[in-house]
């Protein structure tokens, strides 16, 4: 990884911090895009296999409350591939993506998200409590007003994807 690929990931980090705590004493708090960016920022340090990624890296997730912040994503590249975003409602059309994201509000497909994904080259992030204990990739959590992530690399390494070490470095905790 380029330095200054890394240290744009900790200045968004920063960034992270500051936007998030200056919204949370808000009644109309917005992190949706600091969810989004994270998620970016993911798969700009994930490596799929070659035979997975043709033309562009195709991110999706469910809640359609994301919907503004994850199509901001949509065109932007990550190595010389294109960002495609794509709401999904069904858990078949996990297929079509190389990376998930499933906010809390869906927890209750959450199990058969992970039979669907098992050992795919799909990355799964979540903000649901515990989902990286339970199978999920990366779990995004607040941890002193900040956006924070912990790794799961059993269901990572079992799925042949490829993390950056540094953004492993990053993270809170790293499951082995």
């Amino acid at each position: 990884m380029r330095k200054s690929s890394l240290k744009l990931f900790i200045i968004l980090g920063i960034s992270i911090h500051l936007s998030f705590s200056a919204v949370l004493g808000a009644p109309s708090a917005d992190v949706y895009p600091l969810k989004a960016a994270l998620v970016y920022n993911f798969a700009k340090f994930t490596v799929w296999p070659e035979s997975v990624v043709k033309k562009t890296v195709d991110i999706c997730y469910f809640n359609e409350l994301y919907t503004s912040s994850m199509e901001r994503l949509s065109g932007k590249k990550i190595s010389q591939y294109f960002v495609s975003i794509k709401q999904i409602e069904n858990i078949d059309d996990v297929d079509q993506c190389h990376l998930v994201y499933i906010d809390k509000s869906k927890r209750e497909i959450l199990n058969r998200l992970f039979i669907k994904v098992k050992d795919k080259p799909i990355l799964t992030v979540s903000d649901i409590s515990g989902f990286y204990d339970e199978g999920g990739m990366i779990e995004i959590k607040v941890t002193d007003n900040r956006l924070r992530f912990l790794i799961n690399l059993a269901p990572v390494n079992k799925s042949n994807i490829v993390l950056s070490s540094q953004m492993l470095k990053l993270a809170v905790e790293v499951k082995r």
